[in-house]
Order: structure tokens, then C-alpha cells, then sequence
């Protein structure tokens, strides 16, 4: 299998045909070296061509490649969810692989790829109250929303341990069933410890 040779190879090669030419008594032998060369040369232009025209091609990629940030526009808001809306013309129609939304307790990141050549990015990094972020997900659409699940509230005043009873029924409510046998694991075992002391 032949290997392309890289610009230097051919620049170094060039330089010891052309001394060769220089060299030879020959005229013949004159004559082939400098077929070879002007080969050579042709070869070297056409990479340094392709060279050029990659370039111009990947800076015209850069240039058409922008990132917009947009801030969410209108939110709604229940006790269990906050909505926020974010609209893009055409955002239905790309990829979902396209679009990816990273959520944590306190923020959410947006960003949707080549969305008609332009890469869109929404977010909010500290929210005003915390989120969970495993219950958040979105919804593309002609309208697109993330629903940012909020935890539970909690009664500020009144009994704590009245308050702290109302939290864990709502996790064992609202919870998978990992989340149900570890809430009621722990209140039989706050149950017998207890009667123990009794």
C-alpha cells in the first residue's frame, strides 16, 4: 500500500531531485530529474492549495457557528412544579439528540445544537428556591417548557415534629418504592426504639 507523503517529504524530496539535476553530467539524466521535479512542484501547490481552501473552509464554519444565551421568559409556578417557557421557532422539527438540559438543586442549563446553524443556551444558575432535580424534565415543542419539580413545603411555624411528620408522608407519597421502604423502615424503627424506652 502506498502512503501519501506529507508536504515536508515532498519539499525535502524536491530539494535533493533539484541537486541531483545540478550535479548530473548526463543530459538525459538532466531531463528526468527535472520531469521529476516539476512533478514535485505540482504535487506541493496542489496540497498547499487544499491546505488554503480547508482553512477558509473551517474559519467559514467558525464564523456561521453562533452560540445565543437567552434568559427564560414567562414561568408559572404550583406547589409542586414551577414551569418555565422557553420558545425557538423550529425546535420540534431537529433531533432530540440535539437538545440537552442538565437540572441541579439550585440551577438548570438548556442548550439545543444547530437549531438552523445557530446553538441556543437558557439557564439560571442560582434559582430562588431549590428543585429536585431528578423529578425535572421538559417538553419540546412549538412552546417549550421545563418543569422544575420543587420539594415539599414546609410549615415554617407550628410543631417541628408536626411539620417534620407532614414532610415525610409527602416524600413516602410522592416517592418510588425505594424511597417508601427506607421512610418505612426508618418509622418502625423510631417506633420500636420507643416502646423500649418506655
Amino acid at each position: 500500500m502506498l502512503e501519501m507523503a506529507s508536504l515536508d517529504d515532498l519539499k525535502q524530496d524536491l530539494a535533493e531531485l533539484e541537486k541531483f539535476a545540478q550535479e548530473a553530467a548526463r543530459q538525459r539524466v538532466k531531463g528526468i530529474l527535472t520531469v521529476e521535479s516539476h512533478k514535485l512542484k505540482t504535487q506541493i501547490s496542489e496540497m498547499l492549495e487544499a491546505q488554503k481552501s480547508a482553512q477558509a473552509s473551517n474559519e467559514q464554519v467558525a464564523k456561521n457557528s453562533t452560540t445565543v444565551h437567552r434568559g427564560p421568559k414567562p414561568w408559572d409556578q404550583s406547589d409542586k412544579f414551577m414551569k418555565i417557557y422557553v420558545s425557538l421557532d423550529g425546535v420540534q422539527n431537529i433531533a432530540k439528540d440535539n437538545i440537552t438540559v442538565e437540572f441541579t438543586e439550585s440551577s438548570f442549563r438548556l442548550h439545543v445544537c444547530d437549531l438552523n446553524g445557530v446553538d441556543y443556551v437558557c439557564g439560571v444558575v442560582n434559582l430562588f428556591e431549590d428543585i429536585v432535580p431528578e423529578k425535572s424534565y421538559h417538553k419540546p415543542g412549538i412552546v417549550w417548557y421545563l418543569k422544575l419539580a420543587r420539594p415539599p413545603p414546609v410549615d415554617k411555624e407550628g410543631d417541628p415534629q408536626e411539620n417534620m411528620m407532614k414532610l415525610m408522608q409527602q416524600m413516602y407519597e410522592d416517592g418510588d418504592d425505594e424511597m417508601k421502604r427506607t421512610i418505612a423502615k426508618s418509622m418502625y424503627e423510631s417506633r420500636m426504639k420507643s416502646t423500649v424506652d418506655l
